[in-house]
């Protein structure tokens, strides 16, 4: 019995050493992969019902108050705190609060079902949270996310066709003298910037689904943050048609606009501001193709008849 024992404790240390070694030789790894998994709200939102589905597992074994009282409780402070973004930052709404303010009361929720020991209304909750985490990736938030940061009233004290940018060839010329068509998106970007990189892509895609001579594409490239040298390079490597590359050497459109966040996009028809959006991610690609399809074509039709 004593060898036994011994023997069992030889090869668990044994393997416990080897994944330490792993562990530590692949710490940075391992960070990359927990960072690249971060980056997905999906993972983030799961994360938030597990903690709360343990939380409240936790504090009912070692307090005999009752469900509700346990429930409310826990996820108090988290809706309060998701709350508060309405004075700190109103853009988060209805992201942070009240979308993300779910999950705690879902984890808290599965965790009473889970105590009341039928695991067939168990089982059927845990199913129709995965399905509401697959809608909320894939429709919700990339609908939510979208909509807070388009501004479609956006009222400008100054027509950014008034102001002057370089070309390629370092020619000044105003926004206006290039090709107006009757659909217009000025894109602000800078090199560098990856969330730029992807909606370059994506804007690719639209003009090659739309195929009309009525949409244009303006790309201005901040002078602050690129130097005119890599501007060149870069617009080179992009000469697709109906894409115009301009340079803001003094980075007037950040200053003059208050831009803190690239990519940023206005949205006019002809001369005639519609709309404005804000940042650029995966997740609200779908949506962003999705709407601007609708709008452009509608434009282009409404001009045709």
């Amino acid at each position: 019995m004593i060898k036994k024992i011994n023997l069992r404790y030889i090869i668990l240390s044994t393997l416990l050493s080897l994944l330490f070694t792993i562990f530590i030789y692949n710490f940075d790894v391992i960070i990359n992969f927990l960072y690249y998994l971060y980056s997905f709200r999906i993972f983030i939102y799961f994360c938030i019902s597990l903690f709360y589905f343990l939380l409240f597992l936790f504090v009912k074994k070692n307090t005999s108050l009752k469900n509700y009282v346990v429930i409310i409780c826990i996820i108090l402070m988290p809706i309060i705190i998701d709350a508060s973004v309405i004075f700190t930052n109103p853009f988060l709404i209805p992201l942070r609060f009240p979308f993300s303010s779910i999950f705690p009361i879902i984890g808290s929720g599965l965790g009473a079902l889970y105590l009341r020991k039928k695991r067939i209304l168990f089982l059927f909750a845990t199913i129709c949270f995965f399905i509401f985490l697959y809608l909320s990736h894939n429709y919700i938030i990339p609908k939510i996310i979208f909509f807070t940061t388009q501004k479609t009233s956006l009222k400008l004290e100054k027509n950014i066709y008034d102001f002057s940018f370089y070309t390629i060839e370092g020619k000044k010329i105003k926004l206006r003298d290039t090709a107006i068509n009757r659909c217009t998106i000025i894109e602000c970007f800078f090199k560098g910037c990856a969330p730029c990189e992807k909606k370059i892509v994506d804007l690719k895609i639209l003009k090659d689904t739309i195929k009309s001579e009525e949409l244009n594409f303006i790309f201005i490239c901040d002078g602050t943050i690129t130097s005119f040298i890599d501007f060149i390079d870069y617009s080179k490597s992009r000469s697709y048609s109906n894409f115009t590359f301009l340079y803001d050497k003094e980075g007037i459109l950040k200053e003059k606009f208050k831009i803190n966040s690239y990519p940023f996009e206005f949205f006019t028809k002809k001369e005639e501001l519609i709309g404005t959006t804000t940042g650029y991610d995966e997740m609200m690609s779908k949506e962003y193709l999705r709407i601007k399809i609708k709008q452009i074509k509608q434009i282009i039709n409404e001009e045709n008849h």
